[in-house]
């Protein structure tokens, strides 16, 4: 159609050549939609587009090997451009991600390549932009190395980069033990994805895609909405060839590195770059992840839909949240004060060893001793086992994710003294009467509130002795039917329950 267009634009014709025109300009697209556009798979504009998309869509789906494939074909086109077709072409194929089954990372990366990114601004710190008509194939192919292969390495000051050795998660899997913070203020980070990572190892393994090249995608969530960028092996090193940040003395050379935490750390620099941690500088680049909120990383790591409490010390409960969120194993992080002033707190501090303006892991809790176990994500110069009252000196708040399911997330205070009860076994009554039920329920909550730290409380059983607090169906209405898993129920007592536990 490019021709014929050429043909008409040159002017002088006869009346009777130029009706002929008329007729062929009338035609062609009729003969264009009706056959080449419609045959074409998915509607793509260019048949051979068209032909190889149906091909390696045979096998069911568009793999991220497959959608690599299609970007450089038309990174490879001999004209080296991308010109309106082929930027057309590839908005369909994303567009249609869903009928091409395409996995959601996939699906996010080939969008961010195709319909622009934030991050799309610069490429190992030089200008590049999102893919427009008339960008050059040497564009489409850094995009294509930034988002697929990790290409695009954050900025890290003076330290050069080198390919680590190592597996991702060492012998032992991912552990706090594993955090080793490096030349970084990223205590924050390093502390929060280690404390998921002794919380549930499952949570951390989540984020990681291997893709079979020496990278892994790692999965962020914006919003709610999963988010995407990609890691290779390459890491940050000092002139003695060793890591710099996460893994800070440790030679890059080892077998025996365990990755993760570095690789995390490394794609948290990366997706700064978009805009989307809600720092104040969005670039890709390690100093500029310094200082930030281990509750926001939290967040951002496990989703939205998992409950994160950001407590202050001075909160009534704190001390009772603390205990609880330790002993059912939850991800806790705690803060020290921005600076260690008057005899009191110095004196603290130096009884404990903790550092000021710095986040710790809270990993154990022992109830004879009413002293707390915390771990810096230094990897070395650990504090002494610290009381309450120490931390409470000491600290500004503490940051818990409740990685089990089974929390119980109302926003209210009286859910907040329930929310880290998720550890506890479900109570199976062999009897169907709702009295039975209702007392073994009532024995079990309450063994478990005087189970933290010996406080006494009244018996749960007391408050549960009038017909008023039966157990409840699905229709919220009462019932004789005793329920397998009681933590259906206690929802319904919660309002009972909090009055006496009030003055904890």
């Amino acid at each position: 159609m490019t021709r014929h267009f050429d043909v008409l634009a040159r002017g002088s014709r006869s009346k009777s050549a130029q009706g002929r025109l008329l007729r062929l300009e009338f035609l062609e697209p009729r003969w264009t939609l009706g056959v080449s556009a419609a045959a074409n798979f998915l509607g793509l504009i260019d048949p051979t587009m068209a032909k190889l998309v149906k091909s390696l869509c045979a096998d069911g789906s568009i793999s991220r090997a497959d959608m690599i494939r299609v970007l450089q074909t038309v990174q490879r086109e001999p004209d080296g451009v991308v010109d309106a077709t082929n930027l057309s072409d590839l908005r369909t194929i994303v567009k249609n991600a869903a009928k091409l089954k395409m996995a959601n990372y996939v699906t996010v990366l080939a969008s961010d390549i195709v319909n622009g990114n934030k991050a799309n601004a610069s490429y190992l710190g030089k200008a590049l932009g999102n893919l427009t008509v008339g960008s050059t194939a040497n564009t489409l192919g850094n995009l294509i190395d930034k988002w697929f292969y990790g290409g695009d390495l954050p900025d890290a000051g003076t330290y050069s980069y080198t390919t680590a050795s190592g597996s991702l998660y060492g012998k032992s899997g991912p552990s706090h033990s594993d955090e080793c913070q490096g030349y970084l203020g990223d205590c924050y980070l390093i502390s929060a994805f280690g404390s998921i990572a002794s919380s549930s190892k499952a949570a951390i393994k989540s984020m990681f895609i291997a893709n079979g090249d020496n990278t892994w995608t790692v999965r962020f969530y914006y919003r709610s909405k999963a988010d995407y960028v990609t890691v290779n092996r390459k890491l940050p090193v000092d002139t003695d060839g060793n890591l710099a940040y996460q893994g800070c003395g440790w030679s890059a050379t080892s077998a025996n590195n365990a990755l993760w935490l570095s690789l995390l750390e490394k794609a948290y620099a990366e997706w700064n770059e978009t805009g989307k941690t809600g720092r104040s500088t969005a670039v890709n680049s390690y100093s500029a992840i310094a200082s930030g909120h281990s509750d926001d990383v939290f967040k951002q790591a496990l989703g939205y839909s998992i409950t994160v409490r950001d407590i202050s010390m001075s909160a009534p409960n704190a001390r009772q949240l603390l205990i609880n969120a330790v002993a059912t194993n939850q991800a806790v992080v705690i803060g020290t004060l921005a600076s260690f002033q008057g005899k009191k707190v110095l004196a603290a501090a130096a009884q404990t060893k903790l550092k000021s303006i710095h986040d710790y892991n809270v990993i154990a809790y022992n109830r004879s001793t009413g002293k707390f176990t915390l771990f810096n994500p230094w990897g070395s110069s650990q504090p002494n086992k610290v009381t309450w009252a120490q931390l409470k000196t000491l600290c500004d708040a503490l940051a818990v994710a409740y990685t089990k399911k089974t929390a119980i997330a109302r926003g209210d205070a009286a859910s907040e003294l329930m929310v880290s009860y998720v550890s506890t076994p479900n109570v199976v009554v062999s009897s169907a009467k709702t009295s039975d039920a209702r007392v073994a329920a009532a024995k079990t909550v309450d063994a478990l509130f005087a189970d933290q730290g010996g406080v006494a409380v009244q018996p749960v059983a007391a408050m549960l002795g009038s017909e008023t607090w039966r157990l409840r169906d699905s229709t919220n209405q009462p019932t004789t039917k005793a329920s397998g898993d009681l933590f259906a129920e206690i929802d319904d007592w919660i309002d009972a329950i909090w009055l006496p536990l009030a003055t904890f």
